[in-house]
């Protein structure tokens, strides 16, 4: 009847909204750490605070913060997944060959066009990686919001089916879960294939 797709499009639209808030600032982040030793001074003592505890955990603040509509489980959702986005972007920025950074000066390369033509291309592989990590918990972190905080969704769904004892309602927004979580996983890494097309793990799995 229609239902189960709702559902899917709304929590599709809360994961990816705040999957795509988390890859621009963790990005931005990542990147600035790795080239600004201020800003890595500032930022790396929080993320390494962040990083091992349950990031749901602070959902209480959210909602307490910003009410039970979708701005607290987007906010949610990016909060969780810019973590893991900013660590391999500045490990991947950071661990650039010298080498390759030396001959790009030599040869009269700006710091501006350095970090665009240089830093950024040969840190790509850990940046997407860290892209592809946090693709399934945005899915994740969307759903336990939608439990949390009800409304549409897959997770709000779920949970009113086992409120009301309907096993197949729970059972069938389990499974659309899993299937919308194949075809996450199935996208992120269609894209990885095409943005490294040019890299050398490219030629490896080929």
């Amino acid at each position: 009847n229609g239902v189960i797709p709702h559902h899917i499009i709304v929590t599709s639209v809360t994961a990816l909204t705040g999957y795509a808030l988390a890859a621009v600032v963790g990005i931005v982040l990542g990147a600035a750490m790795a080239m600004s030793g201020r800003v890595r001074y500032f930022v790396e003592p929080l993320v390494s605070l962040a990083f091992p505890i349950p990031k749901i955990s602070f959902m209480p603040i959210f909602i307490l913060w910003f009410g039970l509509d979708t701005l607290p489980k987007v906010l949610m959702v990016a909060f969780n997944c810019a973590i893991p986005i900013i660590s391999a972007t500045y490990l991947g920025a950071r661990g650039i060959d010298k080498y390759i950074l030396w001959s790009a000066r030599s040869l009269g390369t700006p710091n501006r066009k350095l970090f665009w033509k240089i830093v950024m291309p040969a840190a790509a592989p850990q940046v997407i990686s860290g892209l592809q990590i946090a693709m399934p918990q945005a899915l994740i972190i969307g759903i336990v919001t939608e439990m949390l905080t009800g409304g549409d969704g897959l997770g709000s769904y779920m949970i009113r089916g086992v409120r009301f004892s309907d096993s197949e309602t729970a059972f069938a927004g389990l499974l659309a879960m899993l299937v919308t979580g194949l075809v996450y996983m199935q996208i992120a890494t269609m894209l990885r294939r095409r943005l490294l097309r040019w890299h050398a793990e490219a030629a490896h799995a080929d």
